[in-house]
């Protein structure tokens, strides 16, 4: 960043998959100086348990702060979110969707889990006989296999309202609006048209 800042190119810089325990004021800063516009954040879950089921290494604390320096920067931040974690209930759903909308994020992503070979979520379930070789290397979670609590279509269900429950909230309509409006700014309006 100090180097793209030395040189004076004029770039707009995206980072993709940011971890949220990396994010420290004085980098901030350099990353906007540099032509940092936009930030993804793998967010997973707004809750604590799913968070440490799936070994993320992060807080709750943190992806706020991470979110909240991000927004004070000016950054364009997605949050994605994955939901249907071996754990997880309507209740850590609920959660998340909560958590999700208690933070700064422009546009939120949501999907349902899959295993992925090699993840220690697919070698328990591989040796729990719930997934095998054969499943190839990509597995849906889907009650109906033993994996997690929900079928796939309860999940497209569940993702389906957590996306509509944050981006239709009148709060944040109003901001996108004022966003176009007063800043001529249509970012929200693209990313939401590439998501669908």
């Amino acid at each position: 960043m100090e180097r793209l800042v030395e040189t004076g190119i004029d770039l707009e810089l995206s980072i993709q998959g940011s971890r949220v325990d990396t994010a420290e004021r004085e980098l901030y800063e350099k990353m906007k100086k540099a032509g940092m516009k936009s930030i993804f954040y793998g967010i997973e879950s707004g809750c604590q348990d799913v968070l440490d089921l799936y070994n993320k290494g992060t807080t709750l604390d943190q992806i706020r702060r991470a979110a909240n320096l991000a927004h004070e920067m000016g950054f364009f931040i997605t949050g994605s979110f994955i939901l249907g974690a071996p754990i997880e209930t309507e209740k850590h759903i609920e959660q998340s969707i909560k958590f999700a909308c208690s933070l700064p994020f422009d546009f939120t992503i949501w999907r349902r889990l899959i295993y992925k070979y090699g993840s220690d979520i697919w070698t328990e379930a591989a040796a729990a006989g719930k997934i095998t070789e054969d499943d190839g290397y990509d597995v849906m979670t889907d009650s109906q296999r033993g994996l997690g609590n929900f079928t796939k279509e309860e999940l497209e269900e569940f993702c389906t309202k957590a996306f509509r429950r944050f981006h239709l909230r009148p709060h944040y309509i109003f901001q996108g609006l004022s966003r176009m409006i007063v800043k001529r700014d249509f970012t929200l309006l693209k990313a939401g048209l590439e998501y669908l």
